[in-house]
């Protein structure tokens, strides 16, 4: 959809979406029966899953679905991506099936995770659902936000201290990540390297500094130490995304000033209300890994390819937020902080809607069709 042409109407599909999803929530709250929350989540299922080819990711993630044959595409993905793709077409299912997959997988995860990291499971799958970096970005980016999923629902294990084989059960969700999309490699790395600060707490002037680094420092300058450092070992298709961000003579991707304030002003918030108890100090480590992922966002704001990364870590936003809405404040005014943030997120899913594909010059999500509707691409 040509900025020109864009008109409020395209955005009726997701906003037909998101009053049968919430309306669904609502009534599984008033009648306290599950039933009706599985079934917004088959909603989001059938609407994410279902998409038809509405970006150029999709579209090539359609070509290699069908060509998955061809070997020289077969060194550009996943080999996971290349065995789905054979099962799938050994079915004699269409590319649909391979969007449907992911997305499936996706949401699964996500949802396990949040069970079991935090008691405001339905605020908490509606601000992934609100987020566009994260239910969206399944339209752009589904391996990878398919690999955020499975390593969110990993992390989500260590909570328990019951479970049976804990370790073994994570380090195999960890490779299942990696072998879904190799981007998730970096995230254990960085896991494990700071796994020790993860843990502890730390005073705020350190929290303070480094967001105030981390904004100062130039884009081009990390992914300058991230070529010369990690291009020789990265795989062929990271190597190709390096080469176009370096044959760039400015950013590709910029984040917003509004979205760096939110999300900087959002660490400082947790760190704050993690020491006021807003936010249980069992919850320490889930801060720090948001934390971490708002510094990976700064230092790469000028590069939108390489600030996905940060999903990763700031997917915690959306346990962390409802966690600190249901405790801090007085209780009568809660209802009305609740729903205000939840309206903030709400214009924030709209804002996202509009997001300009740099690749076509398009709103890419504002052409939104779906395969259950082959004879409506567009109402």
């Amino acid at each position: 959809m040509n900025p020109q042409s864009a008109t409020p109407l395209q955005l009726l599909p997701y906003l037909v979406f998101l009053l049968v999803y919430v309306v669904l929530c609502l009534t599984s709250e008033l009648t306290r029966r599950r039933f009706f929350h599985l079934s917004a989540l088959g909603v989001a299922l059938l609407f994410a899953g279902f998409r038809n080819t509405i970006s150029p990711d999709m579209e090539r993630y359609r070509y290699f679905y069908e060509h998955y044959q061809n070997d020289d595409y077969q060194k550009l993905i996943e080999p996971s991506f290349v065995l789905v793709s054979t099962v799938l077409n050994k079915l004699d299912l269409n590319y649909h099936s391979i969007f449907f997959f992911y997305t499936l997988i996706s949401l699964c995860f996500v949802f396990a995770a949040i069970k079991n990291l935090t008691g405001h499971v339905k605020t908490s799958m509606l601000l992934y659902i609100l987020i566009p970096h994260l239910f969206l970005n399944l339209f752009i980016e589904m391996r990878q936000e398919c690999a955020v999923s499975v390593v969110f629902y990993a992390i989500s294990l260590f909570r328990h201290k019951q479970i049976r084989l804990k370790k073994t059960r994570i380090l195999i969700l960890a490779l299942i990540s990696i072998a879904v999309h190799y981007s998730a490699a970096g995230y254990w790395i960085i896991y494990l390297i700071f796994s020790w600060w993860i843990k502890r707490q730390h005073s705020l002037k350190l929290y303070s500094v480094s967001l105030f680094v981390s904004l100062i420092i130039p884009s081009w300058a990390i992914l300058s130490v991230a070529y010369f450092a990690l291009y020789p070992v990265l795989p062929p298709e990271y190597q190709l995304h390096v080469d176009e961000l370096r044959g760039l003579s400015t950013g590709s991707g910029e984040h917003s000033l509004a979205s760096l304030a939110i999300y900087n002003s959002l660490a400082l918030a947790f760190v704050v209300a993690e020491r006021t108890k807003s936010i249980p100090k069992s919850f320490a480590d889930l801060v720090n890994i948001f934390f971490i992922g708002v510094i990976f966002l700064n230092l790469t704001r000028a590069y939108g390819d390489m600030a996905r990364f940060a999903d990763y870590f700031i997917i915690y936003e959306i346990i962390l937020l409802p966690v600190l809405l249901f405790r801090a404040g007085k209780p009568y005014l809660r209802p009305a902080m609740i729903y205000g943030v939840l309206l903030f997120y709400f214009v924030h899913f709209i804002n996202g809607l509009y997001y300009l594909n740099e690749e076509t010059g398009t709103y890419i999500f504002l052409n939104y069709s779906n395969a259950l509707l082959p004879d409506s691409k567009h109402l």
